[in-house]
């Protein structure tokens, strides 16, 4: 079972992605947070194996929020779920410890998917409208359990 926290500023994106999410047997949506302190209390509280986190959020935000959690939950994978493409989001987001950076755009399947893959290790980058490559990155690994 992969549990999972939702960090999104829009309580109907919060509230589609948990429906949608709780669907598959082994996703389940433990918490959601409206902002990036709640993504903070939350992580400690539920230690999720992922989490998938916007960027633009009041206060704390996405990308600040996954440097943060990642030193002190270093095991937990972050993937970055947004509506913004642009190169500096992506670069400052992977540099602080997210294992992937995903659009909204995308289907619900491919995203399911990319949860599953980001959680066996696997590296995931958006590359254009509701695509992405997947990329094996056992170094991303390090100090990681497997959440499979």
């Amino acid at each position: 079972m992969i549990n999972i926290l939702i960090a999104d500023d829009h309580t109907l994106m919060r509230d589609g992605l948990q429906t949608i999410l709780n669907l598959e047997e082994d996703l389940r949506v433990v918490a959601s947070a409206g902002n990036g302190t709640e993504a903070l209390a939350l992580t400690e509280k539920h230690r999720p194996h992922l989490i998938l986190m916007d960027i633009q959020m009041q206060g704390l935000n996405g990308i600040e929020c996954t440097k943060q959690i990642k030193q002190v939950f270093p095991e937990t994978v972050i993937l970055i779920l947004t509506t913004f493409a642009e190169d500096d989001y992506i670069v400052e987001a992977l540099a602080g410890g997210a294992a992937g950076f995903l659009l909204k755009d995308m289907p619900g399947d491919k995203l399911i998917q990319s949860i599953r893959d980001a959680a066996k290790g696997q590296f995931m980058l958006a590359v254009g409208h509701c695509g992405q490559t997947r990329v094996k990155a056992p170094f991303l690994n390090w100090g990681r359990t497997s959440a499979a």
